[in-house]
Parts: C-alpha cells; sequence; structure tokens
C-alpha cells in the first residue's frame, strides 16, 4: 500500500458501535457523502441502514463466529456497491 493521496469517494459506510448497557453493544451501518472527495472535509449523514445487537463479550473478545463476520462484510461491500450505483 503507496502513501494515502487524501482522495475519497463521494459516497460510503460508516460503522458505528453503540453500548446499550446491559453487557449488549450494537453495530449501526449509516451511509454517508463527501461530496468534496476529499479526506479533508467532513461526510454527511445520508440515512442509517441498518444495525445488529450482540452480547459485549463476542465484541470485545473477538468471538464472532466466521460466518457472521464474513456477513458483516459482505453486507458493508453490497452496500457500497449499492451507494456507488445510485450516485
Amino acid at each position: 500500500m503507496g502513501t494515502d493521496n487524501g482522495i475519497r469517494g463521494k459516497n460510503g459506510v460508516v460503522l458505528s458501535l453503540l453500548d446499550l448497557g446491559n453487557n449488549k453493544l450494537r453495530i449501526v451501518m449509516d451511509d454517508v457523502s463527501n461530496q468534496s472527495g476529499s479526506n479533508k472535509e467532513p461526510w454527511k449523514h445520508e440515512i442509517v441502514v441498518t444495525w445488529k445487537d450482540y452480547d459485549e463479550k463476542e465484541i470485545l473478545d473477538n468471538t464472532l463466529s466466521d460466518e457472521e463476520l464474513a456477513g458483516l462484510g459482505a453486507y458493508v461491500v453490497a452496500r457500497l456497491a449499492a451507494t456507488k450505483k445510485h450516485s
């Protein structure tokens, strides 16, 4: 991997981790946009795509199943593809 050139796509996906209490965490996926295409500009929230709740231990100990991790990754790539098709 070379040096970061600071150029970004105009659409993206953000994953965030929300502490729900009671040893539960939620992964939230949002679509974002950055019309300048630069990493120096702020990203604008577009829509909440989805979310899923997990036991805190699964996330913090990195013990999600390979199937769960693959599904999450596949969903991210599918969402990025969808934002590309609609840009």
